[in-house]
C-alpha cells in the first residue's frame, strides 16, 4: 500500500537524505535546499514496507501550462523496487486529484531521466516532445549587435508597446508544437513576477516611412532565477527568442542573440540557458553555430 501525503516541515531531513541518494550526489547540499525552499508543490510517498520514503515529486508555478489547464511537475523522482511503478502512479493520481477541476485538466511533466513505456501505459501517460538544453558560457565572445539599415532593437516599453509586442510574439512562434496565442494581457503577465522586467525584453522593429507604426520584426527575452542567484548560480534563462517569418535570413537573429548576451553581463550574469525542439535541427544548429553548448534532454510528459 502507498500512501501520498503533502511535504510538511519535519520531513526535511528526510527528503533530502533520500535526495542525495536519489541524485547519486550529483548535485549539491545547496542545491538540494533549493529544491525544497519553496514546498508548497512537494508530494512524499511512502511503501507498504515503512514510514521511509520511497519517492517525491514537486510541482512548480508555470504560467504557460497553467494557460493549457495543465499542472507543471519538474521533478518526479522515484526510488528503486519492485514497487516504483505503484510510488509513481500514486504521486500522478494524489497530485491529479488535489488540483482544482475548475483549473487544471492534467499534468505536464518535464524530466530530465525518461520514463519507461511500461511506467507510462500503467500510469495512463503519454510522451509529448522531447526538448534539448542549450548553454552559452561565453558572453563575453558576442560582440555587440549588428543591426541592417532600418532595423531598431530596443527594450519594450509598457503599456505602448503590448499590441507590437503580442503580433510578434504570436507571428514569430505560431509553428512551435506548444504554442499558445498571446494577447496584449498575456505580454503583460511577463512582468508581473519578479524573474522578467521590460528591460529585459527586447523587440526588433523595422522603421517605417511617413509616421507608419514600427514593423515587428522579432524579440527576445531574459529571464532571472532569484533562487538561482541566492545559490550562487548567476545564470540566466532565454524563454522565448525568434525573428518573423518576413524577416528572417538578414542576420537578426544572432543581432537578438548578442544583445540579450549584452543584457546578461550587464546584470552580472555568467551564462544563459535555452531550450530548443528536438525536431527542430535549424534551431539546434543556429544555436551551436553561437557556441551554445548541448547540456541534456528534457523529455515533456502528459497525465
Amino acid at each position: 500500500m502507498v500512501e501520498v501525503r503533502p511535504y510538511r516541515d519535519e520531513d526535511r531531513d528526510a527528503l533530502l537524505s533520500f535526495m542525495r541518494a536519489s541524485f547519486e550526489n550529483e548535485v549539491d547540499e545547496a542545491h538540494c535546499e533549493s529544491l525544497i525552499s519553496d514546498s508548497a508543490g512537494i508530494w512524499l510517498a511512502t511503501a507498504s514496507e515503512g514510514t521511509a520514503l520511497a519517492g517525491f515529486c514537486r510541482l512548480v508555478p508555470d504560467e504557460e501550462t497553467r494557460a493549457r489547464r495543465r499542472a507543471c511537475m519538474d521533478i518526479l523522482s522515484i526510488g528503486e523496487g519492485p514497487d516504483r511503478i505503484a510510488v509513481g502512479g500514486a504521486l500522478i493520481a494524489a497530485v491529479r486529484g488535489d488540483a482544482d477541476p475548475k483549473e487544471y485538466d492534467g499534468i505536464w511533466g518535464y524530466f530530465t531521466e525518461p520514463l519507461g513505456r511500461d511506467f507510462l501505459d500503467a500510469t495512463n501517460g503519454a510522451q509529448l516532445r522531447e526538448i534539448r538544453l542549450f548553454r552559452n558560457d561565453q558572453l563575453d565572445d558576442f560582440s555587440p549587435p549588428k543591426l541592417p539599415e532600418g532595423y531598431r532593437l530596443r527594450p519594450v516599453s509598457l503599456p505602448g508597446d503590448l499590441e507590437l509586442a503580442s503580433g510578434i510574439y504570436n507571428d514569430t512562434f505560431s509553428k512551435m508544437w506548444n504554442f499558445r496565442p498571446h494577447g496584449q494581457e498575456d505580454i503583460a503577465h511577463w512582468f508581473e513576477g519578479r524573474e522578467t522586467a521590460p528591460q529585459d525584453c527586447l523587440i526588433l522593429v523595422r522603421e517605417r516611412k511617413g509616421g507608419a507604426p514600427d514593423d515587428g520584426a522579432g524579440i527576445a527575452v531574459l529571464a532571472v532565477d532569484a533562487a538561482r542567484l541566492k545559490n550562487a548560480d548567476p545564470v540566466g534563462y532565454v524563454p522565448d527568442i525568434g525573428v518573423a517569418g518576413a524577416h528572417r535570413r538578414k542576420g537578426l537573429g544572432k543581432a537578438l542573440m548578442s544583445a540579450i548576451a549584452e543584457r546578461a553581463r550587464e546584470k552580472g550574469l555568467a551564462a544563459i540557458e535555452l531550450i530548443a525542439d528536438d525536431r527542430d535541427p535549424a534551431a539546434k544548429s543556429f544555436y551551436r553555430s553561437l557556441s551554445f553548448s548541448e547540456m541534456g534532454k528534457i523529455t515533456v510528459y502528459e497525465w
